[in-house]
C-alpha cells in the first residue's frame, strides 16, 4: 500500500512515500533518508514540507470532541427526576395554577444550571493550560538550523536533540552523542535509556528496547543527536495509545450509579403515591376528576427530593475547590467522588504517580555554615544542625 503525496500547482513533483518492508529500527541511518529523500546536511526544503504537511496534516494528536452546554443541558434534563418534574410542570400549566408551572419550572432550570455551570468552569480552566505556552523545535530546512513550532513537523524532517527538550515526534536516529531519554510517559520505566544510532535491531524488538529511536512526548535527558521524523500526530506510538484510550467508555462512579438508583426508587414511589391515593379520593367522591389528578402531581413533586441533586453538586464542588487550592484543576465533579474513595494504591513503578523528578526545598550556604559551625554545634560534639534538602 502506497501513499502518494498529491501534487500542489507551481510546485516540483512531490516525492513518492510507501511504507517499507522493514522497521524502522531495523533500518540504517541512510536507508532511512532514502526513504524520505532527506538530505541530513540541509533537510526538507519548503515545496516538500507543504505538500506532506497537506497529505499528513498537523503534528498533533486529534483533539476529542467536547460536549457542547447544551449537551450537557440535554443530558441533565433526561433524568428520571428532572423529566418527572418536566412531565409535572407541563401538567400544572395545562390543568392547574400557572404560578405553581413556573415554580416548578425554576427548580429545574436551577438543577440543570448548577451542572451546565460547573462543566462551563471546567472547561474554561482546561482550555486556559494550553495557551501557557507555545511547543517548539529545532529543525534543520534548507540547510539551517531553526526554532518552528511543533506542528509544522512533518515526517522527514531533521530534528536536533538536547538535553532538557521533549521529543517532537517519533524519529529514528541519525547521530547520537552520550544520549539518552526519559520515556516513563510512553513504557512506565522511570530510568532513562541509552541511546544509539549505530545500532540496527530486528523488527519484533519491543518498544522499550529501541534504543535507535526516539518517541513523541519523551524527553532528553542527556546528550545530543540529529534524528529524522518518521510518524507524526495520531500515528506516533503516543497516538494510537490515545486513540485506544478514547475508546473506552467511561463508565459510571458509584456515586453516579447509586443516586440512579435511588431516583429509580423515587419515581416510583412518587408515581405510586401520586396513583394511588387520588384514585382513591376519585372513587370516594371526595375529588373530581382533574382535582385528583393536580393532588397526585402535588403528592409527586413532594416526594421527589429535587433539592438532592444541588446538595451533591455543592459537596463535590468544594472538594475541586480544596483541590484547587493545591494546584490540582478537577475537570469533572465526579472525579473528586472516585478520588475520595480510594483507599489503596498498588504501584510498581517509579515515576508513575509522581513527576519523576526533585526540586531543592531549603538551601543551606557553604560559606554560611562554616562561618556559624560552631555556634550551631552542640555541647556534647554532635552534627551542626542543617536545613532539609530535598
Amino acid at each position: 500500500m502506497n501513499k502518494i503525496l498529491k501534487q500542489s500547482q507551481g510546485q516540483s513533483p512531490p516525492i513518492a512515500l510507501s511504507v517499507p518492508d522493514r522497521a524502522w529500527h531495523n533500518m540504517t541511518p541512510n536507508e532511512v533518508e532514502s526513504h524520505f529523500g532527506t538530505d541530513s546536511s540541509t533537510g526538507l526544503d519548503e515545496a516538500t514540507v507543504l505538500q506532506r504537511l497537506a497529505q499528513f496534516g498537523p503534528n498533533r494528536l486529534a483533539t476529542a470532541r467536547q460536549q457542547s452546554i447544551w449537551q450537557v443541558f440535554l443530558e441533565e434534563i433526561r433524568e428520571p427526576m428532572i423529566l418527572l418534574l418536566l412531565g409535572t410542570g407541563v401538567l400544572y400549566s395545562v390543568w392547574g395554577n400557572i404560578g405553581d408551572a413556573l415554580t416548578i419550572l425554576c427548580v429545574i432550570l436551577l438543577l440543570v444550571g448548577a451542572e451546565v455551570f460547573n462543566e462551563y468552569r471546567a472547561k474554561k480552566a482546561i482550555a486556559g493550560l494550553s495557551t501557557l505556552y507555545e511547543p517548539t523545535a529545532v529543525v534543520r530546512r534548507n540547510g539551517q538550523d531553526a526554532e518552528m513550532p511543533v506542528e509544522d513537523i512533518v515526517p522527514g524532517d531533521l530534528i536536533l536533540l538536547q538535553a532538557g527538550r521533549r521529543v517532537p515526534a517519533d524519529a529514528r536516529l541519525l547521530e547520537s552523542y552520550s544520549l539518552a531519554a526519559d520515556e516513563a510517559s510512553l513504557t512506565g520505566e522511570s530510568v532513562p535509556v541509552e541511546k544509539d544510532a549505530h545500532l540496527l535491531l530486528p523488527d519484533k524488538t519491543a518498544l522499550a528496547e529501541r534504543s535507535n529511536m526516539l518517541y513523541a512526548g519523551t524527553t532528553v535527558t542527556r546528550g545530543r543527536g540529529t534524528a529524522i521524523v518518521v510518524a507524526t500526530g495520531m500515528h506516533t506510538e503516543l497516538g494510537q495509545v490515545v486513540g485506544v484510550a478514547r475508546e473506552i467508555r467511561q463508565p459510571r462512579t458509584l456515586l453516579q450509579q447509586t443516586m440512579r438508583e435511588l431516583s429509580f426508587v423515587l419515581v416510583w414511589v412518587a408515581l405510586g403515591l401520586s396513583v394511588l391515593v387520588p384514585l382513591l379520593a376519585w372513587l370516594s367522591g371526595s375529588l373530581s376528576l382533574q382535582q385528583a389528578i393536580l393532588t397526585g402531581l402535588s403528592l409527586a413533586f413532594a416526594t421527589i427530593p429535587e433539592e438532592l441533586p444541588i446538595i451533591i453538586t455543592m459537596v463535590l464542588a468544594l472538594g475541586a475547590y480544596r483541590l484547587a487550592r493545591q494546584h490540582a484543576i478537577v475537570k469533572r465533579l465526579q472525579a473528586v467522588e472516585t478520588l475520595g474513595a480510594v483507599t489503596t494504591i498498588a504501584t510498581d513503578k517509579t515515576g508513575t504517580l509522581t513527576e519523576n523528578r526533585m526540586e531543592v526545598s531549603q538551601l543551606s550556604p557553604h560559606d554560611r555554615d562554616r562561618q556559624n559551625g560552631d555556634a550551631d554545634r552542640k555541647p556534647h560534639g554532635g552534627q551542626s544542625a542543617l536545613p532539609h534538602t530535598a
